[in-house]
């Protein structure tokens, strides 16, 4: 594991990568999760301990102060501002960047690189995030939104691997704790600002999928190793 500017990282051999962008204390227990779950995968984690949302009550030094699901995308120019971000969000976006190219070169097949984040949701356990959201019993992107107006990013994942993650999650949650499974309504991930989106543009073609986990998935160590599990599986038979 290597200590860096935003966190910390470690690079293992498969083609997972999970991070925590929240990790430092707006979303709880992601980091953790994203450590485990790296691990069951035998994938690599990169995750923000450091730097925390503006809108956090607890932010006592400014310096530390980032949103790192937040990107700056320039219309007119066509690309991603880095210049009004804090240098360490470029870094970890950077070291996301440079794992996914190597998985590619080491496996011939894209990275998928899973964005673990925290909820507060009673019914809904999880929310899975990839340019898509769901309308009636189909899954559309941001083209048939009206109210997404300029900010269309791309569906981060073959719609095909969408669902089958959403059914996979929704039959186990429902069985084991009438929780619903909710596909981009809690968060939908297709604007370009949303931290997936970096895995679409400026010549990126990764797979990426933002997961919203609840309070109480995240609430103890046991609920945490279910959730992990859970999701462990699923990814991989999603990417088999």
């Amino acid at each position: 594991m290597i200590e860096t500017i935003y966190g910390k990282k470690k690079e293992r051999a498969s083609r997972f990568i999970i991070t925590a962008p929240h990790g430092a204390g707006d979303d709880l227990k992601t980091g953790l999760i994203s450590k485990r779950l790296a691990k069951a995968l035998g994938g690599s984690f990169v995750i923000n301990y450091k730097y925390k949302k503006p809108e956090n009550s607890i932010n006592k030094n400014l310096d530390l102060v980032e949103d790192f699901n937040h990107l700056r995308w320039a219309f007119i120019k066509n690309k991603f501002l880095w210049s009004r971000k804090k240098l360490a969000m470029k870094e970890f976006y950077l070291d996301i960047a440079k794992i996914c190219d190597k998985i590619k070169i080491d496996h011939q097949k894209k990275a998928v690189v899973v964005y673990i984040h925290g909820m507060k949701s009673k019914e809904v356990g999880i929310d899975v995030g990839t340019g898509l959201r769901s309308q009636g019993s189909k899954l559309f992107g941001s083209g048939y939104h009206i109210k997404t107006g300029g900010n269309t990013g791309e569906v981060t994942t073959k719609i095909s691997q969408a669902k089958k993650i959403f059914k996979i999650v929704k039959e186990n949650l429902q069985k084991d704790f009438n929780l619903d499974v909710t596909a981009g309504e809690a968060f939908s991930g297709w604007s370009k600002c949303s931290g997936i989106q970096f895995h679409k543009h400026q010549g990126r073609n990764d797979y990426a999928i933002q997961i919203e986990i609840n309070d109480f998935l995240r609430a103890d160590n046991e609920k945490i190793n279910y959730t992990v599990n859970l999701l462990a599986k699923t990814l991989k038979e999603v990417f088999k």
